[in-house]
């Protein structure tokens, strides 16, 4: 987890130093494209993951259920289902909101920077932490979402053994 962005509060330096403000703004930015790389590559790789899990589950019940029922033995994997698909939902759900959890952090750090150019005024600054407390609600709510993504497919899987005692 090193190669993340710093999340410490940027020092404001003294109001004679542009070139620390300017070094200052240089970080937010690379920060920022570092938060954008990062949005990307979370947002991909999670979807994967709960889309694999719960959608690879949805269409191993199918072939289960298919292979079971042309030898005329039904089960009711109804429940299963319904645990998996909603699994899918809430993933998808999930790194959508991660994608916008970022992409408001991302907004936050580029108001700190024009901030710190002097290209903005101390409007500026609650811009930033607006963007900054958008962003935290997002991440949170994204880790909540696929949280429940775990869950449901926990669930469903809870639901397909016990169709199949």
């Amino acid at each position: 987890m090193t190669d993340q962005p710093d999340n410490t509060p940027t020092p404001v330096p003294a109001p004679n130093t542009t070139e620390s403000h300017r070094m200052l703004a240089e970080r937010r930015v690379d920060d920022s494209t570092d938060r954008v790389r990062f949005q990307q590559e979370y947002t991909v790789q999670g979807f994967k993951t709960l889309t694999l899990i719960n959608g690879g589950a949805i269409i191993a019940l199918l072939t289960y259920a298919g292979s079971k029922t042309a030898t005329g033995v039904t089960l009711n994997f109804e429940p299963a289902f319904i645990g998996y698909a909603v699994g899918l939902a809430l993933s998808v759900l999930a790194y959508l909101f991660a994608y916008y959890s970022q992409g408001e952090l991302s907004n936050g750090d580029m108001q700190e920077a024009y901030r710190l150019l002097g290209l903005q005024d101390e409007a500026g600054a609650k811009e930033q932490a607006k963007f900054e407390k958008g962003g935290e609600r997002w991440g949170i709510s994204a880790v909540v979402l696929a949280v429940l993504s775990l869950a449901s497919f926990v669930a469903g899987s809870w639901c397909a053994m016990q169709a199949l005692s």
